[in-house]
């Protein structure tokens, strides 16, 4: 049998015959090369308008409704007229400032205080010495004209009608000490400051404000300091600004190391040391050496009678004052003017004392009642 390769050629020449005409269909002619000579661009010319005159318009108006504006008369400048003449002029007068005006202290007693965490809860024992009349009151109750403000551990403020505020003291001596009581100079006469290391103290009146040395610690709130195991001397704790330390020259944080050459590590050598003070004449000179910011540094005070001039300071008052000198003296006015209330201590050794007294005087009560009675036959 014959094979039909003609059928086979035949398709392919079609096929070819196709293709081309595709892609003669689909061809594309490379663009004309354009030449990138910029060319000259001219501005048009406007063309000039003959310029519309609108009176013309409404000269050659065809239906006769235009008509002429009607000339109105100028009105003539008015004349200015004069100012009148300013008003003599009037001082101010400053107004003065009102005095206050205060009203009668009030007749009441602070009987005890009762304070809780919340100062809403907090309560006054009050007594009204007109009426005898006792009470407990909260803040924002009222007595007569008076508005109950605060309530502290030991005293409470009150708020009067015209603005004066009152505060009363739990006990007489935390009103004395207020600072808002005039008082004088509570070292007037006992400590008196010659330079930073040297100062002049009254026996007799030192003793009167420091009874004991007991008293001398608590004021200034000594503390042993050890170190690798054994007592080295007693650090200045905190101080109340009227106490006694600072009117020394001590410092919060001083490290009492000796006192005329006797160290003050124990309890025992501080009493020597006392002993030995209190029995110097006039005239004598302690050195007491401490420890101020790791620095060694000596004190000087020597006992005489301030009730009168010494030579020796009327001597050093005669010398040149220092810039420290002059800072000092303004702190020193400035204590005079304003003192200040008594510290949390002082109430903690009063309350200590207090308590002390009552627990003595039970003794006392339970000694002469276990005591047996003899009977006389």
């Amino acid at each position: 049998m014959r094979q039909p390769v003609w059928i086979v050629n035949c398709a392919l020449a079609a096929l070819l015959v196709i293709t081309l005409g595709i892609v003669w269909l689909l061809q594309t002619k490379p663009p004309r090369l354009a030449s990138i000579e910029p060319e000259h661009y001219q501005l048009p010319i406007k063309k000039q308008l003959p310029e519309t005159v609108i009176a013309k318009i409404y000269e050659n108006d065809l239906f006769g409704t235009y008509q002429k504006p009607i000339e109105l008369m100028q009105p003539e400048k008015p004349i200015a007229a004069q100012l009148p003449a300013p008003p003599p002029s009037i001082p101010t007068v400053m107004p003065q400032v009102p005095q206050p005006q205060f009203l009668e202290p009030l007749q009441l007693l602070v009987k005890g205080v009762i304070i809780a965490g919340d100062d809403q809860k907090s309560r006054a024992l009050i007594e009204q010495t007109k009426t005898k009349q006792e009470g407990l009151y909260k803040i924002g109750d009222r007595i007569e004209d008076a508005q109950l403000m605060r309530i502290f551990k030991n005293r409470v403020v009150f708020i009067r009608s015209n603005g004066q505020e009152e505060i009363l003291y739990l006990r007489e001596r935390e009103a004395k000490d207020s600072p808002f009581t005039p008082q004088s100079d509570r070292w007037e006469g006992v400590v008196k400051r010659i330079r930073d290391t040297q100062y002049s103290i009254d026996p007799a009146a030192f003793i009167a404000q420091i009874p004991s040395l007991a008293s001398l610690m608590s004021d200034l709130d000594l503390l042993t300091v050890y170190k690798k195991g054994k007592p080295i001397g007693v650090r200045i704790g905190k101080m109340e600004a009227e106490s006694v330390g600072p009117q020394l020259g001590l410092q919060a944080g001083d490290i009492l190391i000796a006192i005329d050459s006797m160290p003050v590590a124990d309890l025992n050598q501080r009493l020597a040391i006392y002993q030995k003070v209190i029995t110097l004449p006039l005239g004598s000179t302690v050195a007491v050496s401490i420890s101020r910011f790791q620095r060694p540094l000596t004190l000087h005070y020597t006992l005489e009678n301030l009730g009168k001039k010494s030579t020796f300071a009327a001597q050093v008052e005669q010398l040149p004052k220092t810039a420290e000198d002059v800072r000092h003296e303004k702190i020193q006015e400035m204590r005079k003017r304003h003192t200040f209330a008594p510290s949390l201590s002082d109430i903690r050794k009063h309350e200590k004392s207090v308590i002390l007294e009552k627990v003595k005087r039970k003794e006392r009560v339970e000694t002469l009642q276990n005591r047996p009675i003899k009977q006389e036959i």
